[in-house]
């Protein structure tokens, strides 16, 4: 699993260079860098070995690029419509898309397919997931409105960092010495993103006022 996110999150690369390519977004060196730096501190967290890993891992690859031309479209979508539009949208063709799918390979060879009856307190759980899904692509929509993809790139790491503090909260799982380097890595990198940012839409600003 370690092995499988690592690989996947070479998406805020794809996302950044795609930005540049389709949207004509700047992607300046500093943000590259702060990419990699996020990069570099998410394999601490997660510890990957790549040991076995193998075809297998076209599967992360191919989910960063989906994933990463699911923001760029975001990204344009949001210079004409209203993010709750959007997400009312992507919810109806997610379900467009897997139902049939779903009902074509109940009776398939893969068991992970199959239909299953679920009990109260599963129930519950998919409802919290969904809650808990529609409310980050909500802010995640919001955000691309506002700003370029290669500022928010960078930023997409602080997901490891939620994540493993949920774990210490939830499941007990305290993290260890090269973890909390990783966190402490990718954090200082969300900060210069942020600093940076801010200092440039201050020039920006200061600029427009002199003329």
């Amino acid at each position: 699993m370690a092995d499988a996110i690592s690989i996947f999150f070479i998406e805020p690369f794809i996302l950044t260079l795609l930005g540049g390519l389709f949207l004509g977004e700047p992607v300046g060196w500093r943000r590259i860098i702060a990419c990699m730096v996020g990069f570099g501190g998410a394999l601490l967290v997660i510890q990957p070995q790549y040991e076995t890993v193998g075809l297998a891992a076209a599967f992360p690859v191919g989910t960063a690029i989906c994933f990463a031309f699911y923001l760029l479209l975001t990204r344009r979508m949001t210079q004409t419509a209203h993010p709750i539009t959007i997400q009312i949208f992507t919810a109806c063709a997610a379900f467009l898309v897997i139902a049939p799918i779903l009902l074509i390979m109940r009776d398939s060879a893969l068991p992970e397919l199959h239909l299953i009856v679920i009990d109260g307190y599963q129930l519950y759980l998919l409802i919290g997931v969904g809650i808990a899904a529609t409310i980050a692509h909500m802010f995640l929509t919001f955000a691309f409105r506002y700003a370029a993809v290669s500022i928010l790139a960078p930023l997409q790491y602080l997901e490891i960092v939620a994540a493993t503090i949920f774990g210490l909260l939830i499941f007990d799982d305290f993290p260890n010495k090269i973890t909390l380097l990783g966190i402490t890595i990718i954090i200082c990198s969300g900060i210069y993103v942020l600093m940076r940012e801010r200092r440039l839409e201050l020039d920006r600003q200061a600029k427009q006022t002199l003329v």
